[in-house]
């Protein structure tokens, strides 16, 4: 489980439109479309190789163990009275970023999202960004890891080489994700980056 908050969430008001769901600001708005775009741009050529790659069926099963238990652990969190969730979903992204290829990282980073979304009915908004800036955080995670196992001129020792992959993809998921959320969380809740 995670020490900070890695979702994010609004408070509820009643009587609203939007699922009782608070409306977002729109500074938020325009965060949040600019997160949108980003994951976009940087996933659109992963996706478009799900129709080009042939996965074997091993890298499938692996696909589907990981995208199911990160989907659990989402559904199973603990809310806090500041409007953040923690939950256990890094625990089966990490082995999903070090085992899985790009395409499917990006598939695990929107699939993980879909029960929690359809259990709690939040806004359309929340979910989006939290997607988003989960696609953006896996992927550079990916990326910083390929580019260490890539690194045999470096670091000869290929179980080195996983081990510090692993090590790096946890920083830079955790680190990206987080400085991702900050900023929402203050356009959107007025919470401080501090705070945050």
């Amino acid at each position: 489980m995670s020490a900070v908050p890695s979702e994010l969430a609004f408070g509820r008001s009643t009587g609203s439109r939007d699922g009782g769901q608070a409306r977002l600001s729109t500074p938020a708005l325009v965060y949040l479309t600019g997160v949108a775009l980003a994951a976009a741009v940087a996933s659109a050529p992963f996706i478009a190789r799900l129709q080009d790659e042939q996965h074997t069926i091993r890298l499938w099963v692996t696909f589907l163990l990981l995208s199911t238990a990160t989907s659990l652990a989402q559904v199973l969190l603990v809310k806090t009275p500041r409007n953040q969730s923690y939950h256990a979903t890094n625990v089966f992204l990490l082995p999903a970023i070090l085992l899985l290829p790009p395409e499917l990282v990006v598939l695990i980073a929107v699939v993980q999202h879909i029960p929690a979304w359809l259990k709690n009915r939040t806004a359309w908004y929340i979910e989006s960004f939290n997607i988003c800036n989960y696609i953006l955080a896996t992927l550079a995670a990916c990326g910083s890891a390929q580019l260490v196992m890539r690194a045999e001129a470096v670091i000869g020792n290929a179980d080195l080489r996983f081990a510090l992959a692993g090590c790096t993809a946890s920083l830079v998921l955790v680190g990206l994700n987080h400085d991702l959320l900050a900023p929402m969380l203050m356009l959107a809740r007025g919470h401080s980056i501090k705070e945050s």
